[in-house]
């Protein structure tokens, strides 16, 4: 699917993540080691799901970012909601990001759904500008359930192993996911959100108990 911005001047193609070719993938991996030195991203097993938003000019990608379907449980209710990630612009200060972030707002609202996204304090007034608001200790609720079969449980320099079955929650009952991190794939390894925030965008306010509330959130897969 393809949209054209107000400006008329990009095009924007929509892709589900089992429909990517390739050489989009491999761009965008490229691309992910050109911003940050190294790809946390399994596009090929992760992202089958999710989707992505591309912003062309002609042939050429001026940004991209995706939208993963996700439910998170609070108070044993499960929320279903879609979980933005891997945004980056090609280049800065051009308004590629802030235009693609505004169609992704406009699908969001067109099909009546929420998403939740967790960035670095660089890229706060960014989303803020692009009418994202952002939840003051947010990501700090998020408790991270996994299935164990062979994982590594990382806590600050501190290891240890989790048993057949075990759960994060069982082990570590007063650990977050922001101080503690489960991988067994090693794809990603961040696990200090100090200066991390989660933004959402919920135009009918369906999150609202969950937002106002103080209790652990939690999800089935890595913060994405």
């Amino acid at each position: 699917m393809s949209t054209k911005d107000n400006m008329n001047k990009f095009v924007v193609i929509e892709k589900i993540g089992k429909d990517l070719s390739r050489e989009t993938i491999d761009f965008m991996v490229n691309k992910r080691i050109q911003e940050y030195g190294e790809n946390t991203k399994d596009f090929d097993n992760n992202e089958q799901e999710s989707l992505f938003f591309f912003l062309m000019e002609g042939s050429d990608i001026k940004a991209f970012g995706m939208l993963k379907p996700v439910i998170i449980y609070y108070k044993e209710v499960g929320y279903p909601i879609m979980g933005m990630g891997n945004v980056m612009a090609m280049e800065k200060g051009k308004g590629y990001g802030t235009t693609l972030m505004n169609h992704v707002k406009n699908y969001l609202t067109k099909t009546k759904q929420v998403c939740i996204g967790n960035t670095h304090k660089d890229n706060f007034a960014f989303y803020t500008k692009c009418g994202y608001t952002f939840i003051p200790g947010f990501v700090n609720r998020f408790v991270y359930y996994m299935k164990a079969k062979t994982p590594t449980v990382k806590s600050g320099m501190k290891r240890s192993r989790l048993a057949e079955g075990e759960t994060v929650r069982n082990k570590y009952p007063d650990r977050k996911v922001g101080d503690i991190y489960i991988d067994t794939q090693g794809k990603e390894t961040r696990g200090d959100w100090h200066d991390y925030a989660m933004f959402v965008y919920d135009k009918e306010n369906r999150l609202k108990e969950l937002i106002n509330g103080n209790g652990d959130i939690v999800t089935k897969v890595p913060l994405w």
